[in-house]
């Protein structure tokens, strides 16, 4: 043992906080009853109160405990420990209700996403031993195949069980809090297990947890936008709900709408994000997107390396934002360390936090000095319980002891600076990150061998001269099988999640390989996703569909001249992200995020906007947009503040001047031409007033100005 290199990294290491244990719902639980009026979750308009979620949370926890526990579900001892229920209800506040029910029966929550393949929901409830999957009733009624082998509730017929009283279970520090399936180089996915002591530690606000000392503050409205089956959701749900902060949660349609979700963040006045460096950047160069960030005075970014010039872009938005690079894996209860980024330079991800220590060791598990490379060892509170049903000995490659504590392989390369700050080098394995999500390649390889006729098969991450990174999977089959890359993608897709599909697939006769006989994946040859294929090409012919082509191109960072008409965006490799910078472009055709994702050719999407120009003329979008309200400029606001603190100042509504015009003057032409220039400029008959929302519009009112008429003045 090098015991000099591991003195060393126990002074990095200097981590320990001591603090009581109280489960996070209990946390809620108490804003709930200090603040109850306080709004905790903003949700397509709606506003549900700390009260109103402690009392929705209190009938879902009290329906699963008579149900699991039945009479002995009374206060005290936890009847539900280590019950693992399923969510599925869609992104709305139903949802927080849903897991805080579940953790306040003291049982433990495996949220889903509604995208998910129903194969995929089933195998992951049926491993975890589920008794319930809890989903919204749209979900029940349009998805009957999901059935198996435990019951489904809807989450609105749970919300009408009539006690709705705290339950005040008496949880545990090991009993497990939630699970979530990430992807496995099994070929299946693993759930992680996360004890309430782990999620406890991590969003108690500790000098120790730089992160959470940055991320709450009063007066905090944080955007949350993770998918829920993604770990960085159990951040935005429960880092501001325990610490009396409001939750502005934005709808799958926001999501993907980069005009709905600038709207939906000004509306709410969202002042706090977390989000990874690829949504970032496709939101940057959208205007709307950046009024919006210009509130934003705290981002989590992480999962994906931060990168370069990143920094730059947000310090242009302004200059007193947090900007923090946070690191953990979904193993060890989301974050585990954070640097604040100060200036563009080295990238690191800081030190560890509260309660976590890290070592960096070589192939032989001995500790490594400063500036020397090895694999990552996360140890302490942070860590899980391990996966669900996995055996002893397949779990001790992942989790085992280390220095005394429970320990994790990340599997990242790493190394110390000298100040005892962490930098991550990669992988050391055949795990990655695509857009934010953990991504392990022999999973799709296992689906796609699953096909029939498939002999061999490989996946590994591309990259176009220096575009967005993408899929490409490899396969030989059998002879006469007639396998093609249409069926495989067609069979994976009711398998696996839109963004472990490759969109570029190429049949070899043979896979090249390595002396020792194993696929040499560095010798796989380049291929473009299916839509850049030259073969596909048929050229734009009209002038709508030159324009969906450079707004395809622009997005996906092509030349327009490699794009045809029957090119699918997201077989080009166009994503969520991707397609938010799309619509950025179309959107004044009269083209949404959803004719993104129903449409998605240039061929269809051009006739959108043709259908568009034979709907509506110019004198019908003009009558239209007449008709409905608008929202005050900055300047307008600034204005009407200041009338409304000088309440008899005729600064801004009373300008007059005074003009001498030639006898020769034509009255009535000029009378008329008057008229006219006041119809044509609607801004000079606005009203201004509150809406629905109270908040200040501008409408429209033809007849607030009567029609100019004239005297004669004599000399």
């Amino acid at each position: 043992m090098n015991r000099s290199a591991l003195a060393v990294q126990d002074e990095f290491n200097k981590t320990d906080s001591d603090f009581p244990f109280v489960p996070v719902i209990r946390r809620i639980h108490e804003h709930a009853r200090k603040d109850a009026d306080k709004v905790a979750v903003i949700s397509s308009g709606r506003r549900m109160t700390y009260g109103e979620l402690d009392e929705a949370s209190n009938r879902v926890a009290n329906f699963l405990l008579q149900k699991l526990a039945g009479a002995s579900g009374k206060k005290g001892a936890n009847p539900c420990r280590d019950i693992i229920i399923g969510v599925l209800t869609g992104r709305s506040e139903l949802a927080y209700a849903a897991e805080q029910g579940i953790l306040k029966a003291g049982a433990a929550f495996l949220p889903f996403v509604i995208s998910y393949p129903d194969d995929r929901v089933r195998f992951c409830l049926e491993e975890a031993g589920s008794p319930i999957l809890i989903v919204s009733r749209a979900q029940k009624e349009a998805r009957p195949a999901l059935c198996g082998k435990y019951e489904i509730i809807a989450i609105e017929d749970m919300l009408t069980f009539a006690d709705a009283s705290y339950p005040d279970i008496a949880v545990a520090p090991n009993d497990l809090a939630y699970v979530i399936y990430t992807s496995g180089s099994t070929g299946k996915p693993k759930g992680v297990m996360i004890e309430h002591h782990s999620l406890s530690n991590y969003v108690q606000r500790d000098p120790k947890n730089i992160e959470i000392m940055h991320y709450v503050r009063e007066g905090r409205i944080a955007l949350a936008m993770a998918a829920f089956s993604f770990d960085v959701s159990i951040v935005e749900e429960f880092v501001p709900l325990t610490n009396g902060c409001t939750v502005c949660m934005a709808t799958g349609d926001e999501i993907r709408d980069p005009f709905l979700l600038a709207k939906a963040m000004q509306k709410a006045d969202v002042n706090g994000m977390t989000c990874t460096p690829t949504f970032l950047l496709s939101i940057l160069n959208i205007p709307e997107c950046r009024e919006a960030l210009k509130n934003v005075d705290f981002y989590d970014v992480g999962a994906e390396a931060f990168p370069a010039g990143l920094l730059t872009r947000l310090r242009e938005l302004r200059a007193d934002s947090v900007i923090m690079n946070v690191y953990g894996p979904t193993e060890c209860a989301m974050g585990c360390s954070a640097a604040v980024m100060e200036a563009e330079g080295e990238i690191v991800i800081g030190g560890p936090m509260a309660n976590t220590k890290f070592y960096v060791v070589d192939g032989n598990g001995d500790f490594l000095p400063p500036e020397e490379k090895g694999e990552l060892i996360i140890c302490g509170a942070c860590v899980g319980r391990g996966y669900v049903k996995n055996p002893t000995e397949k779990a001790a490659k992942a989790f085992f002891t280390c220095n005394g504590l429970p320990a994790y392989h990340s599997g990242d390369l790493a190394s110390w600076t000298e100040t005892g700050a962490m930098r991550i080098h990669g992988r050391m394995d055949n795990q990655i990150k695509l857009r934010g999500f953990r991504i392990e390649l022999d999973e799709i390889e296992k689906v796609m061998a699953e096909f029939p006729g498939v002999d061999t098969c490989a996946v590994k991450v591309l990259n176009s001269q220096g575009k967005a990174d993408y899929l490409a999977g490899y396969f030989t089959v059998t002879p006469g099988s007639g396998a093609d890359a249409r069926e495989i993608i067609d069979f994976m897709k009711k398998r696996l999640p839109e963004y472990m599909l490759p969109p570029a697939m190429l049949q070899l006769e043979s896979m090249p390989q390595t002396v020792n006989g194993k696929i040499d994946r560095k010798a796989l040859p380049f291929i473009e996703p299916a839509g850049r294929k030259a073969g596909n090409h048929i050229a734009p012919e009209n002038e709508d569909e030159k324009l969906v082509c450079a707004a395809f191109a622009e997005a996906l960072n092509l030349n327009k001249d490699e794009i045809g008409v029957e090119d699918d965006f997201f077989q080009l490799g166009g994503d969520s992200l991707s397609s938010m910078t799309l619509v950025s472009k179309l959107m004044a055709k009269g083209v949404s995020s959803s004719d993104v994702f129903s449409l998605r050719t240039v061929k269809r999407l051009a006739a959108k906007l043709s259908e568009g120009k034979k709907e509506e003329t110019l004198d019908a979008i003009d009558d239209r947009e007449r008709k409905r309200s608008h929202k005050l400029s900055p300047m307008q606001l600034e204005m009407v503040d200041n009338q409304l603190a000088k309440a008899y100042s005729t600064m801004f509504n009373n300008m007059s001047y005074f003009f001498r015009f030639s006898r020769h003057t034509d009255a009535e032409r000029f009378r008329q031409a008057v008229n006219a220039a006041v119809r044509n400029h609607p801004a000079l008959s606005m009203k201004i007033g509150f809406d629905e929302d109270m908040e200040l519009v501008q409408t429209y009112t033809p007849g607030i100005i009567p029609e100019i008429q004239y005297e004669y003045l004599s000399d």
